[in-house]
């Protein structure tokens, strides 16, 4: 073999070896990426399934929690407004996911790599949209619960309730009467708490459905008006009722004390000597008192009392 043979044989193999290196680092180079692609992947997998894990736990602890409708109702649009923001690891996940397909095209590997992708795409989103569709099926069911409420509220104020006049039932009236305004007012501010995160999902959350957002706030402006109707009754009827009950004090305290002077002028007159002047001035003076001032008291304390039971009794 002459020596010009031997040289080109050897920068052949120079060449091949150099061929060969490139692929070597090129493999490796494509190994690198595609572990990197799937290091990637299964950290945004575990990523979805853990805040779907947790998406899940809340809306459960949401349905057991016993809390009244409306907390309830502004707890799952919290979580509404959650799943909304966290969209992006859907994104991601998704991102990656093909990443992983495109990285193995024109290998074996490609249609197998396809077809498991799909697979894990589409049991995270048939996941995530069962989560999705619970916290829409509780967002509804809290609305129509609360239209319930109302409706119950304003049938039972329109109603015609009887009307104790005794002090013992009237005092018991009062405390239902606080116990109702007491909730009025947590109610008052649930329902202002609901507006701001309405109010605040807007502002955050532009990729909510619009039409689903606007279908929440109508029944919540809805549902406000009629609040502050009902509130407002409410708040009159309070006023009546306390003023009923320190009416109908002065009037029992004035028909005592009346009482008390009739018999202690039963007795002064069965005593008196009609040749006693000045005790005879004194009943005289005594019975027109009762006669000209506290009758009329008496009965300025019952047509009060007369006009709040008509009030109340009407205002709804």
């Amino acid at each position: 073999m002459d020596r010009h043979l031997i040289t080109e044989t050897v920068e052949r193999v120079q060449e091949d070896y150099a061929a060969l290196v490139r692929a070597k680092n090129e493999y490796s180079q494509y190994l690198n990426r595609l572990k990197s692609f799937n290091s990637q992947h299964e950290d945004n997998l575990m990523s979805v399934n853990r805040w779907l894990s947790e998406l899940e736990r809340s809306i459960t602890h949401t349905g057991l929690n016993p809390v009244d409708t409306e907390a309830r109702l502004a707890q799952l649009l919290q979580l509404k407004q959650s799943t909304v923001e966290s969209q992006h690891k859907l994104d991601k996940f998704k991102q990656t996911a093909q990443q992983l397909v495109d990285a193995t095209a024109g290998t074996e590997a490609h249609e197998q790599m396809q077809v498991e992708q799909q697979g894990q795409l589409n049991q995270v989103y048939k996941r995530y949209e069962a989560l999705s569709n619970r916290i829409d099926e509780g967002v509804n069911s809290a609305r129509a619960e609360i239209t319930e409420k109302e409706d119950s509220a304003e049938s039972k104020l329109l109603s015609v309730q009887p009307l104790p006049l005794n002090q013992t039932e009237l005092n018991d009236l009062k405390y239902e009467d606080q116990l109702k305004r007491s909730e009025l007012t947590s109610k008052a501010k649930t329902l202002d708490d609901l507006s701001q995160l309405l109010r605040r999902m807007r502002l955050t959350s532009p990729t909510l459905n619009q039409l689903e957002e606007k279908g929440i706030e109508d029944s919540l402006n809805s549902t406000q008006q009629r609040f502050n109707k009902l509130n407002t009754t409410v708040n009159g009827l309070s006023h009546n009722l306390l003023d009923l009950i320190s009416s109908l004090d002065q009037f029992h305290s004035k028909q005592s004390e009346m009482g008390v002077e009739q018999a202690s002028l039963t007795e002064a007159i069965a005593n008196l000597e009609t040749t006693d002047q000045k005790a005879l001035a004194e009943v005289e003076d005594r019975l027109a008192k009762l006669v000209n001032d506290d009758w009329p008291a008496l009965e300025k304390y019952a047509k009060r009392v007369g006009i709040l039971v008509y009030l109340i009794k009407n205002w709804a």
